[in-house]
Parts: C-alpha cells; sequence; structure tokens
C-alpha cells in the first residue's frame, strides 16, 4: 500500500522515544529529533544508524506578536491551539510547550484568537483582508467556509514561500497537491496537524464486538489486514445485526426492542462511494477541478452502496438530537454498527460494552488501498493581507513539525488509543485508517454537497437511482467549476 510517510504507525510508535529539545532564543541552535534505527552488525540487514535534526534556522522576530485566528465548533472535537498555563492532560499540556518552543526560537509571542465559530471565522478574516488590516499570520478554517476567500483574492499562496517544506512528512503532500489548479498550481490552503480536527473528522465503522460477540461471527480485525474487509463483507454483518426482537417495525422509536445492523447520518454514503476507490470531482490536464460522478466503476460502487440502504433494518438514517442520534444509538446498544466520525469515540468513555473500529470497506478484494474521508476538515490559511510572508511560512513549518514530531504521537497513544479504544486490534485499525485519509476535492469549493445531496437523498428513501439527477445538476456544477477557475487565476 502506498501511504505518506507522515501516517505509518512504525512512524507514530518510534516516535514516542523522540527527545526534542527547546531550541534557543533566536534559533542560535538547532533543537530536534534523533530517529535511529538499529545499527548494522558484520553486515547483516540490520538498519543503518540515521538521524534527523529539524532546522530551526536563525528567525529573530524581536518580541512580535504572532497572532492565529482559530475555529470552534459546537462538535465535540478537540480544536485548541494553545493554552495560558499547564492543564495536567498530556495532550494540553505538549501542545502548550509544543508553543513555548516556538516563542523560544523565533522570539515571538503566539496569540490564539477563538472567538468564532465556523462561518463566522472565515467572515472576521475577510472582513481584516478587505480592510487591508494586517491583523492575523494565519488562520485554522473549516474548510467549507473558505470559498468567498478563495474567490475574492484574500488568501495568499503558500507555494511562493520556501519556508514551508510541503515535501517533508509534517506536511499532508498528498492533499495539497490534490488542490493545487491551474497552471500556476497556486496552493490557497494547506494540511498539517498543528490543529487535530481534520484527523478527528476522518469518517469510520465503529462495530459493538459484545453484539457481535453474541451473534457468534468474528471479529473483522484480520478481515482488514487481509485486504478483504469490502462492501459485501459489511452488508453480510447488517444483515447479521437486523433483529426485530419482537417490535413491530423497524421503524425508529427510543423504547423499542428492534436492534439495527447500522444506524448512521449524511456522510455514510460520501464515505462509502469514496471508500470504494472513486471520485465526484477529479482534475483534468491542465489540474483543473473537475465533475466525475460517472463512468462504469462509478455507477458500480455507488449501486452498491446503495443497496446497502434499501432493507429495514439494516441501515437507519438517525441524526436528531439526543437520544434519537446515531452516536447515541451506538452507545446504548440499539445497532451493530455506526459510520461516524472518530470523534464520536469521545462520547464512548463511559460505554460499558466493548466496541471497535474498522476503516471504511473496499468496493472488492481487487482495490488496492482502503480510503476514508476526511469529512470535518480545518485547513492552513494565509490571509492575503499577511506582510511577513517569509517568516511565517518559517513559524508555521516549524509549528507543524512540532506537532508531528511531539503532539500526535501523545494525541495517538494518549488521546486516542488509551483513552477512548479499548484494543490492540483498534489501534492497528487505526493506523490503516491514519494511512488512507482521503480529501475530497469539491469539499473547499462549494460544489461538494450539491452532488452529494443526491445520493443521501437516495439513501433515505431507499431509492438506487440517481443518474437522472446527476446529470440535471452537472451543468450548474460545472459552470461553477469554470467561474472559481477564472476568479481564483
Amino acid at each position: 500500500m502506498k501511504y505518506p510517510a507522515l501516517k505509518t504507525i512504525s512512524l507514530i510508535l518510534a516516535l514516542l522515544t523522540l527527545s526534542v529539545a527547546l531550541p534557543s532564543c533566536g534559533g542560535g541552535e538547532t533543537g530536534g529529533s534523533d530517529i535511529t534505527a538499529a545499527p548494522q552488525s558484520d553486515g547483516e540487514t540490520a538498519a543503518a544508524e540515521t538521524e534527523f535534526v529539524y532546522d530551526y534556522g536563525s528567525l529573530d522576530m524581536e518580541g512580535e506578536e504572532f497572532k492565529i485566528l482559530n475555529t470552534e465548533q459546537p462538535y465535540m472535537f478537540y480544536s485548541s491551539l494553545d493554552f495560558e498555563e499547564l492543564t495536567g492532560d498530556a495532550l494540553d499540556d505538549e501542545i502548550f510547550l509544543r508553543n513555548r518552543a516556538i516563542e523560544s526560537s523565533y522570539n515571538l509571542e503566539i496569540a490564539i484568537d477563538g472567538g468564532y465559530s465556523l462561518e463566522d471565522a472565515s467572515t472576521a478574516l475577510q472582513k481584516t483582508v478587505l480592510a487591508g488590516d494586517d491583523v492575523y499570520k494565519a488562520a485554522y478554517l473549516r474548510d467549507t467556509w473558505i470559498a468567498n476567500l478563495l474567490t475574492g483574492g484574500c488568501l495568499a499562496d503558500q507555494q511562493d514561500y520556501d519556508g514551508f517544506r510541503f515535501d517533508m512528512p509534517w506536511w499532508d503532500g498528498d492533499a495539497i497537491e490534490m488542490n493545487r489548479f491551474g497552471g500556476k498550481q497556486s496552493i490557497f490552503f494547506s494540511f498539517n496537524d498543528v490543529s487535530l480536527v481534520d484527523f478527528e473528522g476522518t469518517v469510520t465503522v465503529f462495530f459493538n464486538e459484545d453484539m457481535m460477540e453474541d451473534l457468534g461471527i468474528e471479529f473483522p480485525y484480520q478481515t482488514v489486514r487481509d485486504g478483504k474487509w469490502t462492501l459485501d463483507a459489511y452488508a453480510a454483518l447488517a444483515k447479521a445485526g437486523a433483529n426485530l426482537n419482537g417490535a413491530d417495525s423497524f421503524a425508529w422509536a427510543q423504547d423499542s426492542d428492534a436492534v439495527y445492523g447500522c444506524i448512521s447520518y449524511e456522510h455514510f454514503t460520501d464515505s462509502f462511494i469514496i471508500g470504494g476507490d472513486v471520485d465526484f470531482f477529479t482534475r483534468d490536464a491542465d489540474n483543473n477541478p473537475r465533475l466525475a460522478a460517472r463512468g462504469d466503476k462509478f455507477d458500480a460502487v455507488v449501486e452498491k452502496v446503495l443497496r446497502l440502504c434499501v432493507n429495514d433494518g439494516e441501515w437507519l438514517f438517525l441524526n436528531k438530537s439526543e437520544p434519537n442520534h446515531y452516536e447515541i444509538a451506538f452507545k446504548n446498544s440499539r445497532t451493530l454498527m455506526t459510520v461516524a466520525q472518530l470523534k464520536a469515540a469521545n462520547k464512548y468513555r463511559d460505554m460499558e460494552t466493548s466496541y471497535g473500529i474498522l476503516p471504511i470497506p473496499k468496493y472488492d478484494e481487487a482495490q488496492e488501498d482502503y480510503r476514508c474521508l476526511r469529512s470535518y476538515t480545518y485547513v492552513l490559511c494565509i490571509p492575503a493581507t499577511n506582510t511577513d510572508m517569509d517568516k511565517t511560512a518559517v513559524v508555521m513549518d516549524a509549528l507543524a513539525y512540532r506537532s508531528y514530531a511531539d503532539v500526535m504521537p501523545v494525541f495517538y497513544e494518549g488521546r486516542v488509543s488509551q483513552k477512548t479504544l479499548r484494543n490492540q486490534d483498534s489501534i492497528d485499525m487505526l493506523a490503516i485508517m491514519r494511512d488512507s485519509r482521503h480529501y475530497d476535492i469539491g469539499q473547499a469549493y462549494g460544489w461538494g454537497n450539491t452532488i452529494k445531496d443526491i445520493f443521501r437523498k437516495c439513501a433515505k428513501s431507499k431509492k438506487t437511482e440517481y443518474a437522472s439527477d446527476v446529470e440535471s445538476k452537472r451543468a450548474a456544477i460545472e459552470a461553477s467549476i469554470e467561474e472559481i477557475i477564472e476568479m481564483i487565476g
């Protein structure tokens, strides 16, 4: 499988042993991490000793404030970028120490402006740019709220600055490359783990181990490892999990005894279609985005995904307030599986039954890799009014590196693996998920939901015919794509 270097479990576990020294003020000494493999012995096949030390350079910002706009949200994602002091929580404290290390290295003061949520954060950044004010050096914004910034010339092109080392593993190079359009190949937003929201927004399959054990079904962890976790394998589990238990029907009722194969939400169809190795959007020979959503393979994947939603009891859409919510239905053992974002595990800390996670299934065994949709993503944006772009690139690259080297191991081993996941199998599954995250091009430009809503509505109404609906939207979406290409260009 072709996985990015950052995403491999071996690197994540190796990073737990790193010792990263605080760099001195002004970058006079380069702090860094020694990554050491087993030494060679008598010409044997043991790996040669290797060492990597991050070069912080010699930037001195003379005590300047480095203000970052952060987006708040109400959905229990971990979105904090800084803390006023050590809190005693391992993850909080690592983020605090990361920021103090960067402040010490570059003689600056990091300030996080987190008073805005979702659309309001993008609007706040837009207002400062339109007013010509150099207020924010950087911003972490929800990708679905940046279209106006992209088309309004509010964002700087990050590819123009060498301080961003996008080819290094502390940046998600695949996602960055996927969103470079046109002849200039501009980078208006980028991906790293300074904000942890992106990782927690990855869609996964949760399953109830106790329920599966009662059904006499072997846990599908090895099926995943063997590359045999497919739509057909998922369908068999969904069918086995559906049970009326004396109820009159599978119509949802809080006090019913009916149990379901899978209860989920809107992103079920999005993630399963993407997981089947087809795309809603792609790029043409000129690297410009184009609406895909057609072709024999696409039709085969979509038909199979929609058929997963047809049979009563095997799939139910449930996304209302608690307790009539897919995450809570799973917590209450009303469903064998749920397809949800990884952050749903934050609600299961006190769950009495054991559960596990799995990547989104493949279309079939011939498919080489799993693909897990990133459904809730914060991207790094640099406002066009930033007058210190070269310095900003250096600082943000260092923040991305420290997140990679110090924060992610703590997040992975502490917050995720030990506190919310129950066993080593799920930790292995999480590593596969991390390796296979996929970003949909249409998400940041306003086209994505237009096409995805067609398949979401089909699933809810148990329809499998969608082609005419797709074609009815095609002209409008393609016109919007052309308009945005022209405006960005």
